[in-house]
């Protein structure tokens, strides 16, 4: 078989800049899913104002979105879509992403709807994080696309001051958690280290790709990751960065 050529297009902060990483998910996730199976990949990361015009322009979808791999025979948009495509192409007997089972690809969704469920909390300081950090152009394409209302743009800035008491809103993302918490426990009941059972699956990769973008906040990190009431999260965090699946720059240092 010759080696594949492919391209995974993600997200970078600002236009030109390669070390600002993991400002969504999903891109973080693609990257998991694709190590998984030891295909080799080339990661271009584009800014929010790059993605809707140069990557448009080469991938002829003016709707594009990232991740999008380029695989030499065409374009995968969208993690599910990229990790459905790597499992029919890679997958073998003894490796799967979804342990070939209903069952493994419920639990991704499961995780997906815990993530999501916590996002109105989590939104403003993931929102107000890039915010800080994004050049004027691609700061005025959040304001236009992600928080509208000029009102709102000063409420999200001081909301994520980080002066800002926000112990009763980590309190309720923590809540969220909890029933991350208790599958882990189950789990480690069972000498396993991870979601999908002794070996990282989907689900591990989904719920990993978030924790990689809370880093752009780290009261998300200290107050919901590795807080004591989560104890079983923080090791699953712990497990996943020594699982050498993640690699040097992926993360946003805290």
């Amino acid at each position: 078989m010759s080696t594949p050529k492919y391209t995974l297009y993600g997200l970078v902060a600002n236009e030109g800049d390669q070390s600002q990483v993991n400002f969504g998910p999903y891109v973080m996730i693609s990257k998991l899913a694709l190590r998984f199976f030891d295909v080799p990949f080339t990661h271009v990361g584009y800014s929010f104002t790059e993605i809707r015009g140069k990557l448009a322009e080469i991938s002829g979808d003016s709707k594009v979105s990232v991740p999008t791999l380029n695989t030499g025979e065409g374009w995968v948009t969208d993690s599910w879509k990229i990790a459905d495509f790597l499992e029919e192409k890679y997958s073998t007997p003894e490796k799967s992403l979804y342990s070939h089972s209903s069952i493994g690809r419920s639990l991704s969704y499961t995780i997906l709807g815990i993530m999501l469920a916590a996002q109105p909390l989590t939104r403003v300081f993931i929102t107000g994080a890039q915010l800080r950090i994004l050049d004027p152009p691609n700061r005025e394409y959040i304001y236009q696309t992600r928080v509208g209302d000029p009102a709102k743009r000063d409420s999200i800035l001081s909301q994520t001051d980080p002066s800002a008491d926000i112990s009763s809103v980590l309190s309720s993302i923590r809540s969220h958690f909890q029933a991350i918490e208790i599958a882990l426990t189950r789990q480690t009941e069972k000498g396993w280290k991870y979601l999908s059972g002794e070996n990282i699956g989907y689900a591990d990769m989904v719920l990993f790709g978030y924790y990689c973008v809370h880093r752009l906040d780290g009261r998300l990190i200290k107050g919901v990751w590795e807080h004591e009431d989560l104890p079983k999260v923080g090791e699953w965090v712990k497990s996943m960065m020594g699982s050498g699946l993640v690699k040097d720059g992926d993360l946003l240092d805290l």
